[in-house]
Protein backbone atom coordinates (compact mmCIF):
# COMPACT_ATOMS: atom_id res chain seq x y z
CA UNK A 1 0.00 0.00 0.00
CA UNK A 2 1.15 3.33 -1.08
CA UNK A 3 2.21 5.78 1.89
CA UNK A 4 -0.24 8.25 0.63
CA UNK A 5 -3.25 5.22 1.45
CA UNK A 6 -1.42 4.56 4.57
CA UNK A 7 -1.94 8.07 5.69
CA UNK A 8 -5.96 7.88 4.34
CA UNK A 9 -6.85 4.95 5.83
CA UNK A 10 -5.08 5.96 9.53
CA UNK A 11 -6.80 9.09 9.38
CA UNK A 12 -10.07 7.76 8.43
CA UNK A 13 -9.99 5.02 10.90
CA UNK A 14 -11.11 2.44 8.29
CA UNK A 15 -11.79 -1.25 9.93
CA UNK A 16 -13.12 -2.71 6.37
CA UNK A 17 -12.14 -4.95 4.39
CA UNK A 18 -10.54 -3.69 1.38
CA UNK A 19 -9.22 -0.05 1.84
CA UNK A 20 -7.50 0.04 -1.53
CA UNK A 21 -10.71 -1.33 -3.29
CA UNK A 22 -12.70 2.03 -1.58
CA UNK A 23 -9.74 4.10 -2.69
CA UNK A 24 -9.97 3.49 -5.76
CA UNK A 25 -13.33 3.17 -6.58
CA UNK A 26 -14.09 6.73 -5.11
CA UNK A 27 -11.62 8.10 -7.02
CA UNK A 28 -12.64 6.53 -10.14
CA UNK A 29 -16.41 7.31 -9.44
CA UNK A 30 -15.94 10.87 -8.76
CA UNK A 31 -13.45 11.34 -11.70
CA UNK A 32 -16.72 9.98 -13.79
CA UNK A 33 -19.36 12.07 -12.22
CA UNK A 34 -17.21 15.49 -12.56
CA UNK A 35 -16.83 14.54 -16.46
CA UNK A 36 -20.09 13.90 -17.10
CA UNK A 37 -21.55 16.77 -15.04
CA UNK A 38 -19.30 19.46 -16.41
CA UNK A 39 -17.63 18.59 -20.05
CA UNK A 40 -20.22 19.43 -22.02
CA UNK A 41 -20.21 16.03 -24.40
CA UNK A 42 -22.72 13.70 -24.92
CA UNK A 43 -23.26 10.66 -23.58
CA UNK A 44 -21.98 8.88 -26.51
CA UNK A 45 -19.11 11.03 -26.67
CA UNK A 46 -17.78 10.15 -22.79
CA UNK A 47 -18.31 6.54 -23.33
CA UNK A 48 -15.94 6.66 -26.42
CA UNK A 49 -13.24 8.96 -24.98
CA UNK A 50 -14.07 6.64 -21.18
CA UNK A 51 -13.71 3.35 -22.91
CA UNK A 52 -11.12 3.83 -25.35
CA UNK A 53 -8.84 4.32 -22.07
CA UNK A 54 -10.42 2.13 -19.50
CA UNK A 55 -11.53 -0.19 -22.02
CA UNK A 56 -15.03 -2.02 -22.53
CA UNK A 57 -14.82 -2.92 -18.81
CA UNK A 58 -15.77 0.12 -17.76
CA UNK A 59 -19.19 -0.13 -19.76
CA UNK A 60 -21.59 -1.26 -16.42
CA UNK A 61 -20.11 1.42 -14.43
CA UNK A 62 -21.23 4.05 -17.34
CA UNK A 63 -24.80 2.45 -17.67
CA UNK A 64 -25.11 3.16 -13.77
CA UNK A 65 -23.64 6.39 -14.02
CA UNK A 66 -26.43 7.73 -16.58
CA UNK A 67 -29.33 5.67 -15.58
CA UNK A 68 -28.65 7.94 -11.98
CA UNK A 69 -27.55 11.28 -14.02
CA UNK A 70 -29.39 13.37 -10.57
CA UNK A 71 -26.61 11.85 -7.93
CA UNK A 72 -23.90 12.56 -9.93
CA UNK A 73 -23.82 16.43 -9.06
CA UNK A 74 -23.87 15.34 -5.43
CA UNK A 75 -21.13 12.77 -5.46
CA UNK A 76 -18.97 15.42 -7.75
CA UNK A 77 -19.44 17.65 -4.68
CA UNK A 78 -18.62 15.52 -1.61
CA UNK A 79 -15.21 16.12 -0.33
CA UNK A 80 -14.70 12.76 1.02
CA UNK A 81 -11.69 10.08 0.66
CA UNK A 82 -13.98 7.03 0.93
CA UNK A 83 -17.63 7.11 -0.43
CA UNK A 84 -18.47 3.32 0.07
CA UNK A 85 -19.09 1.18 3.32
CA UNK A 86 -20.37 3.99 4.38
CA UNK A 87 -21.10 2.46 8.03
CA UNK A 88 -17.48 3.70 8.34
CA UNK A 89 -18.40 7.56 7.87
CA UNK A 90 -20.71 9.12 10.69
CA UNK A 91 -22.89 11.44 9.04
CA UNK A 92 -22.25 10.39 5.29
CA UNK A 93 -25.52 8.57 4.64
CA UNK A 94 -27.23 11.80 5.26
CA UNK A 95 -24.81 13.73 3.39
CA UNK A 96 -25.36 10.94 0.36
CA UNK A 97 -29.07 10.90 1.12
CA UNK A 98 -29.73 10.81 -2.62
CA UNK A 99 -27.05 8.92 -3.77
CA UNK A 100 -26.91 6.10 -1.22
CA UNK A 101 -28.79 3.46 -4.09
CA UNK A 102 -26.60 4.33 -6.70
CA UNK A 103 -23.50 3.95 -4.45
CA UNK A 104 -24.58 0.81 -3.19
CA UNK A 105 -24.76 -0.49 -7.12
CA UNK A 106 -21.50 0.85 -7.56
CA UNK A 107 -20.10 -0.87 -5.16
CA UNK A 108 -21.27 -3.97 -6.35
CA UNK A 109 -20.08 -3.64 -10.33
CA UNK A 110 -16.32 -2.32 -9.78
CA UNK A 111 -15.99 -5.42 -6.88
CA UNK A 112 -15.94 -7.56 -10.54
CA UNK A 113 -13.18 -4.86 -12.16
CA UNK A 114 -9.68 -6.12 -12.95
CA UNK A 115 -6.26 -4.56 -12.61
CA UNK A 116 -6.65 -3.02 -16.05
CA UNK A 117 -9.15 -0.24 -14.57
CA UNK A 118 -7.37 0.00 -11.53
CA UNK A 119 -3.93 0.46 -13.02
CA UNK A 120 -5.23 2.91 -15.02
CA UNK A 121 -6.11 5.51 -12.65
CA UNK A 122 -2.83 7.03 -11.76
CA UNK A 123 -3.35 8.23 -15.61
CA UNK A 124 -6.36 10.72 -15.19
CA UNK A 125 -4.44 13.76 -15.61
CA UNK A 126 -2.64 12.42 -18.58
CA UNK A 127 -6.01 11.59 -20.15
CA UNK A 128 -7.49 14.86 -19.30
CA UNK A 129 -4.31 16.28 -21.08
CA UNK A 130 -4.51 14.30 -23.59
CA UNK A 131 -8.27 15.33 -24.60
CA UNK A 132 -7.43 19.18 -24.01
CA UNK A 133 -4.18 18.61 -26.09
CA UNK A 134 -6.70 17.50 -29.11
CA UNK A 135 -7.81 21.01 -29.29
CA UNK A 136 -4.79 22.35 -29.25
CA UNK A 137 -3.37 24.14 -32.80
CA UNK A 138 -2.48 21.30 -34.89
CA UNK A 139 1.02 19.67 -34.68
CA UNK A 140 2.65 16.31 -35.27
CA UNK A 141 2.38 15.72 -31.26
CA UNK A 142 -1.31 16.38 -31.49
CA UNK A 143 -2.44 14.26 -34.68
CA UNK A 144 0.17 11.06 -33.25
CA UNK A 145 -1.02 11.37 -29.49
CA UNK A 146 -3.91 13.76 -28.84
CA UNK A 147 -6.29 12.18 -31.54
CA UNK A 148 -5.79 9.03 -30.89
CA UNK A 149 -8.29 9.20 -27.70
CA UNK A 150 -11.07 10.04 -30.29
CA UNK A 151 -10.82 7.62 -33.11
CA UNK A 152 -14.10 5.36 -31.96
CA UNK A 153 -15.94 8.36 -33.33
CA UNK A 154 -15.41 6.56 -36.82
CA UNK A 155 -14.40 9.80 -38.82
CA UNK A 156 -12.54 12.69 -39.01
CA UNK A 157 -15.37 15.27 -39.35
CA UNK A 158 -16.81 13.84 -35.85
CA UNK A 159 -13.78 14.81 -34.34
CA UNK A 160 -13.44 17.92 -35.69
CA UNK A 161 -17.16 18.59 -34.18
CA UNK A 162 -15.62 17.19 -30.74
CA UNK A 163 -12.32 19.46 -30.93
CA UNK A 164 -15.02 22.33 -31.39
CA UNK A 165 -17.15 21.39 -28.64
CA UNK A 166 -14.07 21.39 -26.42
CA UNK A 167 -12.97 24.83 -27.98
CA UNK A 168 -16.25 26.25 -26.84
CA UNK A 169 -16.06 25.48 -23.56
CA UNK A 170 -12.67 26.84 -23.64
CA UNK A 171 -14.35 29.85 -25.03
CA UNK A 172 -11.98 29.57 -28.05
CA UNK A 173 -12.99 30.18 -31.48
CA UNK A 174 -13.85 27.04 -33.81
CA UNK A 175 -11.16 25.22 -36.14
CA UNK A 176 -10.62 27.46 -39.00
CA UNK A 177 -10.07 26.32 -42.44
CA UNK A 178 -6.57 26.07 -42.43
CA UNK A 179 -6.28 24.25 -38.89
CA UNK A 180 -8.76 21.49 -40.73
CA UNK A 181 -6.34 21.08 -43.39
CA UNK A 182 -3.15 20.62 -41.33
CA UNK A 183 -4.98 18.26 -39.07
CA UNK A 184 -5.89 16.23 -41.95
CA UNK A 185 -2.13 16.66 -43.47
CA UNK A 186 -0.17 15.61 -40.63
CA UNK A 187 -2.92 12.46 -40.27
CA UNK A 188 -2.49 11.18 -43.93
CA UNK A 189 1.13 11.70 -44.10
CA UNK A 190 1.84 9.91 -41.04
CA UNK A 191 -0.64 7.50 -41.51
CA UNK A 192 1.17 3.86 -41.75
CA UNK A 193 3.10 5.25 -38.22
CA UNK A 194 -0.06 5.95 -36.37
CA UNK A 195 -1.48 2.83 -37.35
CA UNK A 196 1.47 0.91 -36.00
CA UNK A 197 0.92 2.76 -32.71
CA UNK A 198 -2.54 1.95 -32.52
CA UNK A 199 -1.90 -1.75 -32.79
CA UNK A 200 1.12 -1.51 -30.44
CA UNK A 201 -1.72 -0.45 -27.87
CA UNK A 202 -4.07 -3.11 -28.52
CA UNK A 203 -6.65 -1.67 -30.85
CA UNK A 204 -6.69 -4.47 -33.51
CA UNK A 205 -6.40 -4.10 -37.06
CA UNK A 206 -6.91 -0.62 -36.52
CA UNK A 207 -6.75 1.59 -40.01
CA UNK A 208 -7.02 4.75 -40.98
CA UNK A 209 -9.09 4.90 -44.88
CA UNK A 210 -8.12 8.28 -47.03
CA UNK A 211 -8.68 7.09 -50.29
CA UNK A 212 -7.64 10.37 -51.73
CA UNK A 213 -4.63 11.31 -49.34
CA UNK A 214 -5.24 14.85 -48.34
CA UNK A 215 -7.61 15.40 -50.74
CA UNK A 216 -9.96 13.26 -49.29
CA UNK A 217 -13.50 15.04 -47.16
CA UNK A 218 -13.17 14.80 -43.88
CA UNK A 219 -16.26 13.09 -43.58
CA UNK A 220 -14.56 10.08 -45.87
CA UNK A 221 -11.21 10.11 -43.64
CA UNK A 222 -12.44 6.91 -41.76
CA UNK A 223 -10.85 4.76 -38.71
CA UNK A 224 -11.97 1.09 -38.36
CA UNK A 225 -10.69 -1.48 -36.08
CA UNK A 226 -11.88 -5.17 -35.60
CA UNK A 227 -13.52 -4.24 -32.27
CA UNK A 228 -15.31 -1.46 -34.12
Amino acid sequence: MKLKNIIVESTTGYKGENFDLNYNATKLVKFLSEQITSNGFSEEENRIIFESYFGHEISPLLDLCYQNKECLNEIAEINEPLLFEEDLHEGLGEILAVSKGFLKQAWDIVKNFGLNIWDKLSGIPWLKDLVSSAAASPTFNVVCSGLTVFFALGSLYKIFKMINKIRRTKKQAALTRQEREEYKRILVSNKDEIEKELRKRGVKEFKINAPKGTDTKDEDIKFTSKIA
